[in-house]
């Protein structure tokens, strides 16, 4: 997608050189060309950004592990209104033969005088409703935090809705490697046109990502290098690179300290490889017949969370059949086989990397982090696994980070 790019951009930044940031009205799309068109979704402004880091900060991490003294009133006030826009641009799915598609994604861009901005492209963790995603800010807290503590800072923020999400009626692609670094790709792209439309300067590029996110930021990460699209510098909490590890940790070994909810990223991933990876029959081999049906509604976004907790175990092992389990051993099989090819990690790393992790993570053992830093580290690579705490769970790990990759990004863009 998007042959051609430096042509193409000259033709559209003298096309719409006339553009201004505020001009269009929400709900109505502009084309762009390319195949590419955005709306405006609304303006935040400082009063509801600042709600986003007292009293919705304070909803989203009830309950966790992490002590509210380690981030209430430290996270920082915002400085620019926030301009936000949602994207859809022409994308391919690549285990599909290059099948085209349509995505969309959010662009937010600060109110400020400043036209050349850094740019963050953050992808977005686990959620499990179609809308939960960034081109639906409001239904999204990982998003909300990002606008507050980046678009707010000065700094674009970028995001894509994975294929399957959003506007896109495709499956759910979680966890499926290539797409997912077609759809941040494309998604960057369309926002440079974005950009210069509105006359912005593409400033320097960084990288954000929690939990699935984390996994999504590293495999796009090295798309980013093979491609040699310069990054100054990526972070991602609660996560790492080994898929095989993880998805084989949730399934086969399970802990009583486990995120009640692994079992439906468990399942989400089954379902989706089945349809991204050409399984046939996966599911019918993996998932125990009584919990097929339940897990493949809720795939489809047909039932929510609720209803299908109340119809699942527990624990991951419950869930799945013995001979499925027990067949990851020698990683013979399919699926197995092509966990371990969907690894994010195994490269020479040449752009400044934090990983962060939590002490108390319900879903992420600190290994997994661990071992990616570590096999970078052994590659000189300038990857660096970072432990948040005291007592930073899943929820709390993330905001912690937070509170860190500011400050990093800002030396990085000096």
């Amino acid at each position: 997608m998007f042959r051609n790019e430096a042509s193409c951009f000259a033709f559209y930044c003298l096309a719409f050189f006339a553009s201004t940031l505020g001009r269009v009205a929400a709900n109505d799309w502009v084309e762009l060309g390319m195949g590419v068109k955005y709306q405006s979704i609304g303006t935040w402004d400082k009063p509801k950004l600042d709600k986003v880091i007292t009293t919705e900060l304070a909803a989203f991490m009830d309950g966790s592990t992490l002590d509210s003294v380690h981030y209430s009133g430290k996270l920082a006030s915002p400085k620019f209104p926030v301009r936000l826009y949602k994207i859809s641009y022409p994308s391919t799915i690549p285990e599909k033969a290059n099948k085209q598609t349509i995505a969309t994604g959010l662009i937010a861009v600060p109110i400020t005088q400043d036209r050349n901005l850094p740019i963050v492209s953050y992808q977005h963790g686990t959620i499990f409703g179609r809308d939960e995603c960034p081109s639906s800010p409001d239904n999204s807290m990982e998003t909300k935090l990002m606008l507050s503590q980046f678009g707010s800072q000065g700094y674009i923020v970028i995001s894509a809705d994975y294929f399957g999400l959003g506007d896109n009626q495709e499956p759910n692609s979680y966890l499926m490697r290539e797409s997912t670094e077609q759809a941040c790709l494309d998604m960057l792209k369309a926002s440079q046109l974005f950009l210069a439309s509105f006359q912005i300067a593409h400033g320097p590029l960084l990288l954000n990502g929690w939990s699935q996110g984390g996994y999504s930021t590293l495999t796009f990460l090295r798309r980013l290098e093979i491609e040699g699209i310069p990054v100054h510098g990526a972070s991602l909490s609660s996560s790492g690179g080994n898929m095989l590890l993880m998805v084989d940790r949730w399934m086969n070994n399970a802990q009583a300290s486990d995120a009640v909810w692994l079992p439906a990223c468990a399942t989400n991933m089954l379902h989706a490889a089945e349809h991204y990876w050409g399984l046939e029959g996966l599911t019918d081999e993996a998932i125990q017949p009584q919990y097929l049906a339940v897990t493949k509604e809720f795939y489809e976004f047909k039932i929510n969370y609720s209803e299908y907790a109340s119809k699942i175990p527990r624990t991951t092992t419950e869930v799945f059949r013995k001979e499925f389990l027990e067949g990851g051993r020698f990683i013979q099989q399919p699926f197995w086989q092509a966990l371990n090819k969907a690894e994010a990690y195994q490269w020479r790393c040449k752009t400044p990397l934090r990983i962060y992790y939590g002490d108390t993570d319900e879903a992420i053992p600190q290994s997994i982090p661990q071992s990616t830093a570590q096999a970078h580290q052994l590659l000189g690579a300038d990857t660096v696994a970072i432990l948040n705490g005291p007592q930073a769970d899943h929820r709390g790990n993330y905001v912690i980070s937070l509170l860190k990759i500011k400050p990093w990004f800002d030396e990085l863009i000096k």
